[in-house]
């Protein structure tokens, strides 16, 4: 049998464990933004995309003239929708999308399967990612959605990628850094 995808979730965190508040991003972070677009576009084979997973919520909460998200394959989980948004792959399960993007035909044209949110989604994909890739932000901030608590003996703090710079950020009164943690066999 062919290797597996590998199955990274990403997210920026408040010290509250929250993501967002209204479908909005509570923080401007032009770093951040930055850190999640190239590392959810980047990859080692110039002929294939990463995919990026998220719910029909945090789909609709990307602003409409960057959906769909360029330069990766967007699949969007909601059992509402009845026809997919255009460029979009539509699933009505995570697991479903996960097993269509394992398939071989996907894994010739897919290098890294990216999920970016929300909170039932990375819930479901704690259960198999092999990376966590979280922006902590130093601040609270009132959230309506947070990011799930998950098994920090399974899930430890690694220097895997060097993409991810170490230092400690600040942008509009806000103290930020990058983490990564890999899955513990």
């Amino acid at each position: 049998m062919a290797q597996k995808l590998p199955v990274f979730c990403i997210a920026a965190v408040a010290s509250n464990r929250g993501i967002g508040k209204d479908r909005r991003l509570p923080w401007k972070l032009d770093g951040d933004l930055r850190m999640f677009s190239r590392l959810t576009k980047e990859t080692r084979t110039p002929e294939k995309q990463n995919a990026v997973v998220m719910g029909r919520e945090t789909w609709l909460s990307i602003p409409s003239r960057h959906r769909p998200l360029r330069d990766r394959v967007n699949v969007v989980l909601s059992r509402s929708l009845e026809e997919p948004p255009d460029g979009v792959r539509l699933y009505h399960g995570f697991q479903e999308a996960i097993d269509s993007l394992q398939s071989d035909e996907c894994r010739d044209k897919i290098e890294t399967i990216w999920v970016v949110g929300g909170s039932s989604v990375y819930e479901a994909a704690l259960c198999i990612c092999d990376r966590i890739y979280l922006t902590h932000i130093e601040k609270e901030f009132d959230c309506d959605t947070f990011f799930p608590v998950f098994d920090t003996q399974l899930f430890q703090p690694a220097s895997v990628d060097p993409r991810v710079p170490k230092d400690i950020k600040a942008e509009n009164d806000v103290s930020y850094r990058f983490c990564v943690y890999e899955r513990q066999q």
